[in-house]
């Protein structure tokens, strides 16, 4: 008798813990295709994400480029007018209406010129190219030699400037 029962409590024991393990093995492998699904998940949105950032630069391009495209009309059709033997007052004033019209445009796009003469020179937005005795204070700017510009807070370029040193003693 109790032997018997014994045998029947342990293969009834057996049972359940292959039964356990078997339901454990079945876990498992759903944690694994659900970790594959979310793995397989997050690639497919990173591509998506990287698509959504290349199509949203090309539409800004193509933005500031039918932007520009009148300038460089206007500047081919100078162009053009040269060649036809147009004067050189003529010219120079089709020159000075293109870039008033490129100063335009990139006012519209947020270019702003970075400051210039007599301003305290700001290694963040200047570059020295020169230093210079001056009756400006030293540290401060005698004269841009090329413009710089930033959109807000941005320094696209800076701008090179000569610098006061102060005056010679």
């Amino acid at each position: 008798g109790s032997e018997t029962q014994a045998e029947d409590e342990t293969a009834e024991r057996l049972q359940e813990l292959e039964a356990a393990l078997e339901q454990l093995r079945e876990d498992l492998k759903n944690a694994q295709n659900d970790y594959l699904r979310a793995v397989a998940d997050f690639q497919n949105y990173r591509r998506r994400m990287l698509q959504e950032q290349d199509a949203a630069r090309q539409q800004a391009l193509a933005g500031t480029i039918a932007e520009l495209l009148p300038v460089f009309d206007n500047l081919q059709r100078t162009i053009e007018a040269g060649e036809k033997g147009a004067s050189l007052e003529a010219l120079l004033e089709g020159v000075r209406l293109v870039e008033k019209q490129f100063a335009s445009v990139l006012e519209r796009l947020g270019v702003q010129p970075i400051g210039g003469e007599g301003e305290p020179f700001d290694p963040s937005l200047h570059e020295v190219i020169a230093t210079e005795e001056s009756d400006a204070p030293e540290g401060s700017i005698v004269a841009i030699v090329e413009k710089g510009y930033r959109i807000g807070d941005r320094v696209i370029r800076p701008a090179k400037a000569r610098v006061s040193k102060g005056k010679s003693e």
